[in-house]
């Protein structure tokens, strides 16, 4: 009896949630797959009929989706909210629920990808080419019936080893054409590969820590701190130095230089290890946005790592602002993520250290985070401690964290005098005590007076 009304429920639930799929019909579907560089961008466009305002969106590989945004036809973002992950005919998905107007129209769905791109093979010799394995779905996965969809890729390079093939299909230098495909079922399932060169860079930020330390002198101090891996082909050989400097273009896999724009008004800017300063980078001021070119100590091949700091100096009156209401109230707006090119991050944290005697200081941020916490940083001249905020995110992009963070908080301006008060009264005390020392007597009884006889 007991196992007949489980199986009813189930029964029951199933129904339900077939009607609510059922409600919606995709009219047609033109997916547009950007495999150029290490970071797969899927823009897909669905045209769609139903009468729910609730359309459910289904996503392959969930666990290394980095960005997602959904718009209308007038550009405007749509609520989407996360679901669950799961299962249907085979494919693993994450489902999302997307409000949309009732009766159809159009969406534009934005999906980017990280570690969707497999080195194939795994090892490749010092000069070689890096071959990569791009896996995907021939359809779009749906849970509504397509009447008519297509499927666009584009490559880095118009070396193709092999591809999948899916009547229709057909190929042009670096582009593969799949479809059109006709009244495809819900949730049909026939997968995607392609095989192809990609030498474009694979870096892999594991760690990275941002420092804001905001000072109301006149200065707000950034430090970034990189641990970056190459995570493509790995080296099968050991790595030949003559060979390599002999002829440094004839790698084409590998990564000597690296790109990152910094905010405007940078100013100030270092660049060191663990060695110290290096000295191979150039700073571009003038340019919108500044730039910074750098050459790491070492160049990077599949599997090796390299860690380093990045500080420069923000004036104040452009990224820290006071309330016209309440003169005690500040607000700070910086970007989460540094604009370092061609890398991903895998794990990102910002730390916030704010000024000795702040109150009530809250964090805003334009995306969900995994973690939040406050403490306290110490340092010269403090008594009660800097309060500290920091929050952290795991498999971002900077594109997809482009808005910037803001920290509001409480801040007396008679509490900006307290380290120079401190620092005089410190003197001034250190001074009096020099002068009560040199009027005291180190002796025990009274002074020993000693005459002096003068000889004729």
């Amino acid at each position: 009896m007991r196992c007949s009304t489980v199986a009813l429920v189930l029964l029951v639930l199933g129904v339900a949630l077939a009607a609510e799929f059922e409600e919606f019909t995709n009219q047609k579907v033109t997916r547009r797959i950007d495999a150029t560089t290490q970071v797969v961008k899927q823009t897909v466009s669905i045209d769609y009929k139903g009468s729910s305002g609730s359309y459910h969106l289904t996503l392959l590989h969930p666990n290394k989706i980095a960005h997602l945004n959904v718009t209308d036809s007038a550009s405007k973002e749509l609520t989407t909210t996360y679901v669950s992950e799961e299962q249907t005919n085979g494919l693993s998905y994450g489902s999302y629920r997307v409000q949309v107007p009732s009766g159809g129209g159009k969406m534009k769905v934005v999906v980017t990808y990280t570690g969707l791109l497999t080195p194939f093979p795994e090892k490749i010799g010092q000069n070689d080419n890096q071959l990569v394995l791009l896996e995907d779905n021939h359809y779009w996965v749906s849970p509504y019936p397509t009447a008519e969809q297509t499927t666009t890729v584009t490559l880095s390079s118009d070396r193709v080893e092999s591809k999948s093939e899916q009547s229709p299909t057909s190929a042009s230098g670096k582009k593969i054409t799949y479809g059109p495909y006709n009244n495809v079922k819900p949730f049909t399932s026939s997968p995607l590969k392609v095989h192809y060169e990609n030498n474009t860079p694979f870096l892999t930020v594991r760690k990275f820590l941002r420092t804001v330390e905001i000072s109301h002198w006149g200065n707000v101090a950034v430090e970034d701190s990189f641990h970056i891996v190459h995570t493509g082909a790995l080296l099968k050989t050991s790595f030949n130095r003559a060979e390599y400097q002999r002829n440094p273009n004839g790698a084409p896999a590998h990564v000597a230089k690296m790109k990152m724009s910094l905010p405007t008004g940078t100013a100030d800017v270092y660049y060191r290890d663990n060695i110290g300063n290096i000295s191979t980078s150039n700073f571009n001021e003038f340019s919108k946005p500044p730039r910074l070119e750098f050459q790491p100590r070492t160049m990077l091949f599949g599997g090796w790592k390299i860690i380093f700091e990045i500080g420069f100096n923000l004036p104040s009156e452009k990224y820290l602002s006071r309330s016209s209401d309440d003169s005690s109230r500040y607000t700070l707006s910086v970007p989460f993520l540094a604009q370092l090119e061609d890398v991903t991050y895998e794990d990102a944290e910002i730390l916030f250290i704010l000024p000795e005697g702040t109150k009530n200081a809250e964090v805003t941020a334009p995306f969900t985070s995994d973690t939040n916490s406050t403490g306290r940083h110490y340092t010269y001249l403090d008594t009660s401690g800097r309060q500290t905020l920091r929050l952290s995110k795991r498999n971002v992009l900077a594109e997809g964290v482009n808005r910037n963070i803001q920290v509001t908080y409480h801040f007396s301006r008679s509490s900006l005098f307290q380290e120079p008060i401190l620092l005089i009264s410190t003197w001034f005390a250190f001074f009096v005590l020099i002068m009560g020392v040199s009027r005291f007597r180190f002796q025990i009884g009274k002074p020993v007076v000693r005459s002096v006889t003068k000889t004729q």
